[in-house]
């Protein structure tokens, strides 16, 4: 009997892996595939590597994008325009002061759930949850630019400017650096305010 479960599980091990269905065209239709291909790579490492690196430059974007919003005419016309009431342009504010850490805490949580029951508590973890992580970060990327009508990525007016004329910092322009990264578990202790 040991002899024969030996045998199956050594004819196991020694066949070749058949990749995902969704992987078997080699098609890359989410972001974290198109920046980090894992067949061309190879190597775990590098694949974990390519997919931090990835994770800085969308998470740096997104920055960028929530700093431009505040400028743009959607926002300028439509959430704080004359004709909104004092009320309003408080409650745009406040509710746009929430999105970042609301949205970066819900990505962590829904990312490290994906990524455990795809492939549990074992190795391959870290590579999902990046992978969601990215994913999860261009998707709100590109509904925000929908969303306030950056799609070409531009703010449609000037940058707005901070209580001493400079250009205003995101911090200034969209809530506090500790509430903006407060619930950012892997910057705590990172970010400089």
């Amino acid at each position: 009997m040991r002899a024969v479960i030996a045998c199956t599980l050594l004819a196991l091990l020694a066949s070749p892996i058949q990749a995902a269905p969704d992987d078997q065209n080699n098609t890359a239709t989410e972001p974290a595939d198109q920046v980090c291909d894992a067949h061309a790579i190879g190597q775990t490492n590098e694949y974990i590597d390519c997919l931090i690196k990835a994770q800085s430059k969308f998470n740096a974007e997104l920055d960028a994008l929530i700093a431009q919003i505040p400028n743009s005419s959607k926002v300028k016309n439509d959430a704080l325009g004359k004709d909104v009431a004092p009320n309003g342009r408080r409650r745009w504010r406040k509710n746009f002061d929430a999105l970042l850490p609301a949205f970066r805490a819900y990505r962590y949580k829904n990312c490290e759930d994906e990524a455990i029951t795809a492939a549990g508590y074992g190795m391959g973890g870290l590579q999902w949850r990046l992978a969601c992580i990215i994913n999860a970060t261009s998707r709100q990327i590109d509904e925000l630019k929908k969303r306030y009508d950056l799609e070409n990525g531009a703010p449609s007016n000037e940058p707005e400017r901070g209580k001493t004329g400079r250009l205003a910092s995101p911090s200034e322009t969209s809530g506090h650096c500790l509430l903006k990264h407060g619930s950012d578990r892997a910057l705590k202790g990172k970010v400089k305010c």
